[in-house]
């Protein structure tokens, strides 16, 4: 057996192994077999895959009650593992009315002719905001009308007569 290929290569093995292929291993091997004084060749072709060929992401932060949309590509199939024994075969995939319970770290495994890719896609759920809007129910014309609102970072009121504000504690 005489094997020639890309980089140099050369063996008389009959089965060689080549470790920690890289893309400079890509391309013609040739196999000529030696046997009673005759000889037979014959050429194949290898390709080496990019082992970082993948990626994926999510449209997070959330907040609770949100739908996450997790999303991978690159390959040909994929293997998605999370939290809550999350798992899932899709390329692209929703989880509806997520909560605290689904926040963490989300692995898709990502394969392509032969290879695999790993990404990772940490997901953030918010707890959802509670809003508490209190004021003085009964008030005199011509007195301040104190508008109180608690349970955010940030606040939009709207009223009569076209009010709105972005105050937290408006008053009118």
């Amino acid at each position: 057996y005489s094997w020639t290929g890309p980089y140099g290569f050369e063996s008389e093995e009959q089965n060689p192994v080549i470790e920690n292929v890289d893309e400079d291993n890509a391309g013609q091997y040739i196999l000529t077999v030696y046997e009673n004084g005759c000889e037979d060749s014959e050429t194949i072709n290898i390709e080496i895959g990019d082992p970082n060929f993948g990626d994926a992401d999510s449209n997070g932060p959330l907040c609770a009650g949100q739908e996450l949309a997790l999303s991978a590509e690159g390959g040909d199939s994929y293997e998605w593992q999370g939290p809550n024994g999350f798992s899932s075969n899709l390329a692209n995939v929703t989880i509806y009315n997520v909560d605290e319970d689904n926040a963490g770290t989300y692995t898709v495994t990502i394969y392509n002719n032969g290879c695999s890719d790993m990404a990772i896609v940490v997901v953030e759920i918010d707890e959802e905001p509670h809003a508490n809007a209190s004021s003085d129910n009964e008030i005199c014309e011509g007195q301040d009308l104190e508008l109180e609102g608690n349970g955010g970072d940030s606040y939009h009121w709207e009223g009569p007569n076209g009010f709105e504000s972005e105050e937290q504690n408006p008053v009118i």
